[in-house]
């Protein structure tokens, strides 16, 4: 997750430095979260209850086209050995937060910065 907000505290130490971060990948993101984070921070922000779900193939595959279906069917397992930054993603975002003289919006922070909508 990142804060739009935030563009600047990822940028600027690149900017100061831009040889450092030649061939380097700058992952833009405060941290990792899974959906039951994302949904346990949602309910906690909210005070409201959240029930995270987890879809079945046969759920997903339903609702889909023959040529959707294939093209998911070749990507299954992909997030799982990859997860959402590509296989080097983890190490790659420590990376980038260790580069940063600012912290970047956690999600609980952005939820409640952005709360006026929730109603």
């Amino acid at each position: 997750m990142i804060d739009i907000n935030d563009t600047g505290k990822f940028l600027t130490p690149v900017l100061l430095n831009p040889a450092q971060y030649e061939g380097k990948r700058l992952t833009c993101a405060a941290a990792y979260y899974t959906p039951l984070q994302l949904v346990n921070g949602w309910a906690k922000v909210t005070g409201k209850r959240v029930v995270y779900e987890q879809t079945t193939m046969g759920d997903v595959n339903s609702n889909l086209t023959a040529e959707m279906k294939r093209e998911l069917k070749s990507n299954a397992g992909f997030m799982d050995k990859c997860s959402y930054f590509g296989p080097t993603g983890e190490d790659d975002l420590k990376w980038t937060l260790d580069q940063m003289n600012e912290t970047p919006t956690e999600w609980e922070a952005f939820l409640k910065a952005n709360e006026p909508w929730f109603g």
